[in-house]
């Protein structure tokens, strides 16, 4: 029997001031959300696409694109039970390399000025989930895995735990107390519990 228990909080993306700031669906900077595909690779297409784009705004004229590519898109797991549709993640890997690419703000690239998906946020490699209904793929969101979770399927089903529940898709199992228990179910086998700590005043 599996138990995973992490105390306090497991991201499954960064917060900015305890926000989500990439799977935010009010601000769909990929404009992804609430639409399906038929192919889930044209999810990837459009993330790769717009990163690209961003490269090309925010470095300077001389910069000289020499590789830009989806160097991996593939199915990683399958998971059931939850909102009632089947969930695939996938693997999604790019590469951005060019000339002078060093100088792409806010950003820490290699000295041979090379951008890959781990730059994406900055937090591990990242995997796109998807529900699936009637044959297409509707995006749910990003998995960060490398930092927070190895990539085994048990570890990667608590990150997708974590999105839908961030998403509002799901609530997790709260058994309240001096501290929140949040406890999964988790459908590969196991559960994963969190511990939640609460500022308790006394009252007067």
């Amino acid at each position: 029997m599996i138990i995973v228990v992490s105390v306090f909080f497991i991201f499954t993306r960064p917060k900015d001031k305890g926000e989500d700031i990439i799977n935010n669906v009010e601000d769909d900077e990929y404009g992804l959300y609430n639409r399906t595909f038929k192919d889930p690779r044209d999810v990837a297409e459009i993330i790769f696409s717009k990163e690209l784009e961003k490269v090309k705004e925010y470095t300077h004229e001389n910069v000289k694109i020499e590789e830009a590519k989806i160097t991996k898109f593939k199915r990683l797991y399958s998971y059931e039970g939850y909102l009632g549709n089947p969930i695939e993640v996938f693997t999604f890997e790019y590469i951005i390399k060019g000339k002078e690419l060093l100088d792409y703000p806010f950003v820490d690239i290699s000295n041979d000025g090379v951008l890959t998906e781990e730059n994406l946020v900055g937090v591990g490699k990242p995997l796109l989930a998807f529900s699936i209904a009637d044959g297409r793929y509707e995006f749910l969101g990003f998995i960060f895995y490398g930092e927070f979770y190895s990539d085994t399927k048990a570890e990667i089903e608590i990150g997708l735990n974590e999105l839908l529940e961030n998403r509002g898709l799901k609530g997790p199992e709260i058994f309240p107390g001096n501290h929140i228990i949040a406890e999964y179910k988790l459908r590969e086998g196991g559960e994963h519990i969190k511990f939640y700590c609460l500022n308790l005043q006394k009252q007067e």
